[in-house]
C-alpha cells in the first residue's frame, strides 16, 4: 500500500474472481462503450463527474502511475496518454509540476465526448492574463484515437501512459504491441487497468439471485485480467524488464441501486456483448438483499472492490541488461553441490562433521 485515498478504504477481496477468457474475439461491444464514454463525459460537462467516487478513483490511480513515474528518475518529453477519459493524468501532473520531465503530452481516447471534454477542461486550465507561455506548462494536443488501433508512427513517443481504459480493450495483447511499437527504443509504458477481483461483491450477489430465481445465469459485469495474468500480456508484446503490481480498494455505497447508477454515470457499465438489458425486478431486489446479507458493514453501507493492476514495461534497447547466453557461466550447478560444509556441533569440545 502506497497511499491512502480520503474516502476509500483499500482491503483484501474477500475471493479470487472467475473471470471469463480474455481470449475472445470479441469480449466487450466497443461500440457501446464509447457510448457509456460519451455520456460519462456529458455527464462531466454537467458539474457531476465530482460527485462520483469512481472519479476519484480514477484520479487516485493517475496519481499512483505517477508516483511509479517518479521512481524511474528519467525524463520522457513527449507522452502519449492513451484512453485519457477525464484527464486524469493531466490532472495529477498539474499536482506534480515536472514529473517525468513531460513537456508535450497527446490525450487520445476512442470517445469523442471525452477527448471534446479534456479539450475544454485544457482550455479552462490556461491562464489567460498570462502573456508569456507559464515556466513548466505542458503542451497538450488532443485526438480521436482508438486504442485498438493506433494511428501513430513507430519510434513516436519517450512514454505511454495508459489509466484506467485498458481493461475495455478486446485486444489487450495487440493493444500493448501497438503501444510498443510507437514507443522510441528504452521507452517506457506505464499502465493501469481494473483486475479480476473488481465489483466482486456485485456479481456473486446477481449470480445468486439468478440461479435462485430463474435457474440460470448471464453477465452482469465486464470480465477482467487476473493479476496473475498481467505480467505474461506484458511480456507477450514483447516488453523488456516487466514489473506488475495492485491496489485493492472498498468504495462505499447505501444500496446496490446507488452502485450501479454510478458505474453507468462514470462510463463504467457492462459492455459484454451478449448482456442482458434488464433483470426482473424480483431478481434485482433479491440480489440487493444477497448483496446487505453477505457483505453489509455495520454502518449500513455496501462495499464494492475494485482492484487496480499496474503494469511497466520498456521497449528494447541495447543499454538494458540483457540475459546471459545459455552455456556462459563459470561455475557449474554440480561444483555448488559438491561444495564441503563444515558445521560445528554444539557442546563443549564438540566435534566437527562434514557434509
Amino acid at each position: 500500500m502506497r497511499r491512502s485515498l480520503a474516502g476509500l478504504r483499500r482491503r483484501r477481496p474477500w475471493r479470487a474472481a472467475a473471470a471469463l477468457s480474455m481470449e475472445a474475439q470479441h469480449v466487450f461491444d466497443r461500440a457501446v462503450k464509447r457510448r457509456h464514454r460519451d455520456y460519462a463525459a456529458e455527464v462531466a460537462g454537467r458539474g457531476g463527474a465530482a460527485a462520483l467516487q469512481m472519479n476519484a478513483l480514477k484520479d487516485e490511480s493517475a496519481r499512483q502511475l505517477l508516483d511509479r513515474l517518479e521512481d524511474i528518475q528519467r525524463d520522457f518529453p513527449l507522452t502519449l496518454d492513451l484512453g485519457c477519459g477525464l484527464g486524469h493524468i493531466r490532472k495529477a501532473l498539474l499536482e506534480v509540476p515536472g514529473a517525468g520531465g513531460i513537456e508535450h503530452l497527446v490525450e487520445v481516447d476512442a470517445s469523442a465526448g471525452m477527448v471534446e471534454y479534456c479539450r475544454r477542461e485544457a482550455a479552462a486550465e490556461a491562464n489567460p492574463n498570462s502573456e508569456d507561455e507559464d515556466e513548466g506548462a505542458i503542451e497538450l494536443r488532443h485526438a480521436v484515437v482508438d486504442e485498438e488501433f493506433l494511428p501513430f508512427q513507430d519510434n513516436s513517443f519517450d512514454l505511454v501512459l495508459s489509466s484506467m481504459s485498458m481493461h475495455w480493450v478486446n485486444d489487450l495483447p495487440g493493444m500493448l504491441t501497438q503501444a510498443r511499437r510507437c514507443l522510441r527504443p528504452d521507452g517506457a509504458f506505464l499502465g493501469a487497468m481494473l483486475g479480476g477481483a473488481t465489483l466482486d461483491e456485485l456479481r456473486v450477489s446477481l449470480m445468486l439471485a439468478e440461479e435462485e430465481l430463474e435457474g440460470g445465469i448471464s453477465p452482469h459485469t465486464s470480465p477482467m485480467v487476473q493479476l496473475s495474468d498481467a505480467a505474461s500480456l506484458i511480456t507477450s508484446a514483447g516488453f523488456r524488464l516487466p514489473v506488475v503490481d495492485s491496489d485493492t480498494y472498498a468504495l462505499h455505497y447505501p444500496d446496490m441501486d446507488t452502485l450501479m447508477r454510478e458505474l453507468q454515470r462514470a462510463g463504467d457499465g457492462n459492455a459484454v456483448p451478449h448482456r442482458r438489458h434488464h433483470v426482473p425486478r424480483r431478481t434485482f431486489a433479491r440480489a440487493a438483499e444477497i448483496y446487505r446479507e453477505r457483505f453489509g458493514e455495520e454502518d449500513g453501507s455496501l462495499p464494492a472492490t475494485f482492484q487496480i493492476i499496474y503494469m511497466i514495461g520498456w521497449k528494447e534497447h541495447e543499454s538494458q541488461q540483457q540475459p546471459k547466453a545459455r552455456g556462459s557461466a563459470n561455475a557449474s550447478m554440480k561444483d555448488a553441490l559438491e561444495v564441503e560444509v563444515t558445521v560445528t556441533e554444539g557442546g563443549d569440545g564438540g566435534g566437527e562433521s562434514k557434509a
